[in-house]
């Protein structure tokens, strides 16, 4: 991927900042094979270099469950008016 590419790709002011921030990471880290922390913080212009933790965005897992939650209800509702609509007419 490269700072163009997703200059290009950018969608709303976030994602131009962004580009643009890797824009100028990749000038600065040019020519290197490997980048450790302070080689990021250089190219970022950092006094100090933060801990960066990354975790698992777990929210469409959770809408994906919800979904089916939903679906065994609506399907638990059609079972019942079933059942109903069979016992008037007996």
């Amino acid at each position: 991927v490269t700072a163009r590419g997703l200059l290009r790709g950018a969608r709303g002011n976030s994602g131009v900042i962004l580009s643009l921030l890797f824009r100028g990471m990749s000038k600065s880290l040019k020519g290197l094979a490997e980048a450790d922390g302070a080689a990021l913080a250089a190219a970022m212009q950092l006094r100090s270099t933060p801990e960066l933790t990354f975790v698992a965005d777990k929210g469409l897992l959770r809408g994906q469950h919800t979904i089916e939650l939903m679906n065994e209800i609506e399907q638990q509702e059609k079972k019942n008016e079933q059942n109903q609509t069979k016992e008037t007419n007996s």
